[in-house]
């Protein structure tokens, strides 16, 4: 029985391991349809991110919805991918979920990057500047000073000649206010002793380097 245990195990030690043949020509095949697929898929990304991106300049600054709405449009569209494949003659029935993995995650993440690119500056802005503006005091006895201060901020960007300051109707000279690290600063001198109480109306417009506008209106008073 040892023996015969013995002559089957040397058997074995001489039956030498074949290596499987390398088809080549499938390997290329294979490979070459993967890259088609994958790059359709980009193309098709590109395409579908400035479509949304027409949505997106229609819809204007007012929809709330606007990244949601075009969002779907993305995923709904998605589902093209197959027709696009069929229409260029890509044999897609041995894909795995590896290979749909690949695909859809290159046609979002292209979609996405490019997307965000196209929405913002310098190639779109369709946002106003946001402005916080604080009066420092509100109500001031005369002979004193009032300082109108605001915040300005804009993802395209503010320069002090795009701010203009009119109070009572009367324009405020750019040289007498101050514009500095997104802060606005303006001291106004306020009059001598008045009888009565004194209101002004001030107006604080600011654009951006596109004409976007803000528009702020606000009154302080002077008392006695």
């Amino acid at each position: 029985m040892a023996k015969r245990r013995k002559q089957n195990e040397e058997e074995k030690e001489e039956k030498t391991f074949k290596v499987p043949k390398f088809d080549e020509e499938t390997y290329l095949k294979r490979e070459r349809r993967n890259i088609k697929a994958t790059f359709l898929a980009f193309l098709f990304a590109l395409l579908m991110a400035f479509i949304c991106f027409g949505f997106w300049a229609l819809m204007g600054s007012g929809t709330d919805l606007r990244w949601f709405l075009v969002f779907l449009v993305c995923i709904a569209n998605a589902a093209f991918i197959r027709y696009i494949y069929q229409r260029f003659n890509i044999d897609i029935s041995d894909f795995t979920r590896k290979n749909w993995f690949l695909i859809y995650g290159t046609y979002f993440f292209t979609w996405i990057l490019i997307f965000i690119v196209l929405v913002n500056p310098p190639f779109y802005d369709d946002e106003a500047p946001m402005v916080d503006l604080v009066i420092l005091p509100d109500m001031q006895e005369f002979e004193n000073s009032v300082n109108i201060v605001a915040k300005i901020t804009d993802n395209a960007g503010v320069h002090k000649t795009d701010i203009s300051l009119k109070i009572n109707n009367q324009t405020i000279d750019n040289n007498d206010f101050d514009f500095i690290e997104n802060i606005f600063s303006y001291e106004f001198l306020g009059p001598m002793n008045y009888s009565t109480d004194e209101t002004y109306n001030f107006e604080l417009k600011v654009n951006d380097v596109n004409g976007i506008q803000t528009v702020k209106s606000r009154s302080f008073t002077y008392s006695k």
